[in-house]
């Protein structure tokens, strides 16, 4: 191989102390004696007690003369920063014993052949490079700027090593540049504002936050790197001062104060949420949004729970299929096998699905339909992802009870029946179907936390779905039994889905609204019957109607102006989604009230009073069947109008005719008399 230029000298090597490389490109920590990491202090500390010697050439004479030199300590490699000028200025290159922990110079150095390094020795002595003076390094401690603290680290503008990075290093770090330069200018025009002073930061935490903002995009938006982070090295560029006050008080997880919230929502532009009602007022006006569920059984909203001879057929269903089921990604058909095959173990058959994972955006002006995922036209490619084993979905409720069997929701007394919570429950996939794997519910309207845990299913994991669930196997891994006394940082986790229903059936009673968004989905997940209900996916419904849904993106970004599940590859956050969900309900109940208001309701002593002596008004429905009944009796009445008058003109016009007949009788009478005279 060719000598390298030294261009990687100020880099640290990625893979550290485990380097095995005799020559390698990257540089390394320095280490004294005693194994540990020097910094550039302890460094600059030895180069000033043990200076090095010009060798003079007679002693060079003595010591190939066989007399034994003195001992002299050995010296330490150059720093980092001095790598590269001291590269052409070597001296002594003889074999240097290495001490434990410490690398020697040709670790950082080029490799020459000792020959030649003997031969400059013997004619032209070099002494060893000046020492120089330690490096102002930024203070590995928090900075603390006037109520703003972010803790950082010494590190280098060089991007952070990832186990699968989305571009090659040298475009991570021009990337990585363009992101620092826009903080760093979002910085300087702060320290230019007196209002401001409180977010001002020091180099080394703008060099923490930009290597933090570059290894979240790669490592959540990995197919689509490129793009994301152009759009945020724009931001940054269009980004005022109050955006960026925002920016990091949420990486700074601060409590924000009331004047800070309304600075919040006027540069984003979300929506105020107040009502100008109390909580109990507010939860008064939901019985007016509850869905009636008796038409939508066949969209998965069950009023009642299958019947024992329903589940037996299918129960013989099951049976006869032997585990053969559809792909719900790829519509192949596979074999599972719930408790692995005895030959192999494996859990389904088929080997691995290819599949797009986007959903389907349907063309317009003479363009076809692409797949979400890729923008492939649709049938041009099998799939842009892969994964190592089918999956499945059941939807029946009848198989769904052979799992887990169905429950109305008990009576509980010790729930207040003024309590709203907000659902939403993510699901993987199994050897069981699609089951429950967390459950979360906030309180409603504040979105507090009532119960957030990870619930292990009934089948094996063939896969979490972490693209859309959010659920990893590090969660699963680090999660701790559920105790309810216990406040714990992390996510706990309970048995099975048994366990996480009869805890939620702990915090509410049949008469407890519950908010979601395609509640559908979540109550048949938990095998609960609930009389009432409200759903997002309802109240808002889609243009072409059920079972067409909006994304409940797409409703918080048009009724609460709030931007959600936005994490990429690493899925949606339950907690995100179901205080999304609560909060579009509440703006719903807003506009529900300004209508009540219109009609004459008052809120009065915290209770809300309808109009005096006003004649209920009957609902969309009723006024359209009256509407319609009117309009029949109308049509009925006018053509009884109608053959009436038919009738009469027909009788009219009989008489005449008889009368007429009865004339030509008599003449035809007469003239027979006068012939037979």
């Amino acid at each position: 191989m060719f000598p390298h230029q030294g261009l990687f000298n100020g880099i640290a090597c990625p893979v550290g102390k485990d380097c095995e490389l005799l020559y390698c490109l990257f540089a390394h920590e320095q280490t004294s004696q005693d194994g540990h990491a020097m910094d550039i202090d302890e460094i600059s500390t030895l180069e000033v007690a043990h200076p090095s010697k010009r060798q003079k050439v007679g002693e060079a004479a003595n010591g190939s003369a066989g007399v034994e030199p003195a001992p002299s300590t050995v010296q330490p490699p150059p720093t980092f920063a001095a790598t590269r000028t001291a590269t052409p200025q070597k001296s002594q290159q003889q074999s240097t014993p290495k001490v434990d922990g410490q690398l020697p110079k040709s670790f950082l150095v080029p490799h020459r052949p000792a020959s030649a390094s003997i031969h400059m020795a013997e004619h032209r002595p070099i002494s060893p490079p000046p020492s120089r003076k330690p490096e102002k390094v930024a203070s590995t401690t928090s900075h603390k700027a006037q109520g703003l603290q972010i803790k950082h680290a010494t590190e280098p503008l060089n991007p952070r090593m990832l186990v699968q990075a989305p571009a090659a290093h040298q475009t991570r770090t021009l990337y990585l540049k363009k992101l620092h330069e826009g903080i760093e200018a979002l910085n300087e025009r702060a320290k230019k504002d007196s209002s401001m002073h409180e977010i001002v930061l020091a180099p080394q935490q703008l060099v923490t936050l930009a290597l933090d903002e570059e290894q979240k995009i790669a490592k959540e938006n990995f197919s689509v790197y490129a793009n994301i982070i152009k759009l945020r090295m724009v931001a940054y560029k269009k980004m005022t001062l109050d955006a960026w006050k925002i920016h990091l008080l949420q990486l700074c997880q601060i409590v924000e104060s009331d004047e800070q919230k309304k600075l919040r929502m006027s540069v984003t532009g979300e929506r105020d949420l107040q009502t100008g009602l109390s909580e109990t007022q507010e939860r008064q006006i939901l019985p007016h949004l509850f869905a009636r569920l008796h038409g939508l059984e066949e969209h998965g909203y069950l009023t009642g729970a299958p019947s024992s001879e329903d589940m037996a057929k299918a129960q013989k269903g099951d049976e006869v299929a032997d585990g053969w089921e559809k792909c719900a990604r790829c519509q192949a058909r596979f074999q599972v096998f719930p408790d692995r095959r005895q030959e192999d173990g494996v859990l389904t058959s088929g080997g691995k699905c290819t599949y797009h994972p986007g959903r389907i955006v349907a063309g317009y002006r003479g363009r076809e339909a692409v797949h979400g995922c890729c923008n492939e036209t649709i049938g041009k490619t099998v799939g842009c992802d892969y994964h190592p084993c089918h999956v499945f979905k059941v939807e029946s409720p009848n198989r769904l009870s052979l799992v887990m069997e169905y429950e109305h929701t008990p009576d509980n007394c010790h729930v207040a029946n003024d309590v709203a919570i907000s659902l939403d429950c993510e699901m993987g996939y199994t050897t069981r179907g699609f089951e429950l794997i967390r459950l979360t519910a906030l309180s409603w309207p504040r979105g507090e936390k009532i119960l957030d845990v990870l619930v292990r299913p009934f089948g094996y994991v063939l896969d979490l779905n972490t693209r859309f669930s959010g659920v990893n196997v590090q969660q699963f891994q680090e999660a701790t039994p559920y105790d309810s006394h216990a406040n714990a940082d992390s996510l706990q986790i309970v048995g099975s889905p048994i366990e996480a229903r009869k805890l939620f059936f702990e915090k509410i009673n049949p008469s407890t609204p519950l908010i979601g968004h395609g509640l559908d989905n979540d109550l048949a997940a938990l095998r609960i019957i609930h009389p009432c209900i409200v759903d997002t996916a309802l109240l808002c419904p889609h243009a072409r109607g059920l079972p067409y849904r909006r994304a409940l993106k797409q409703l918080a970004r048009e009724y609460i102006f709030r931007t959600i599940q936005n994490a990429g590859l690493a899925g949606h956050d339950s907690a995100e989604d179901a205080k999304a969900a609560g909060d579009i309900v509440l703006e719903l109940v807003k506009r529900k009230w300004r209508k009540m208001k219109e009609n004459g309701w008052k809120a009065e002593d915290g209770k809300l009073v309808p109009p005096k002596m006003a004649p209920p008004k009957p609902n969309g429905d009723a006024l359209k069947h009256d509407q319609a009944r009117s309009y029949n009796q109308t049509l009925k009445n006018d053509e009884a109008a109608l053959m009436e008058d038919q009738r009469t003109l027909l009788r009219n016009l009989g008489h005449k005719r008889s009368r007429e007949d009865m004339d030509d009788g008599d003449r035809e009478a007469n003239m027979v008399e006068l012939d037979y005279d």
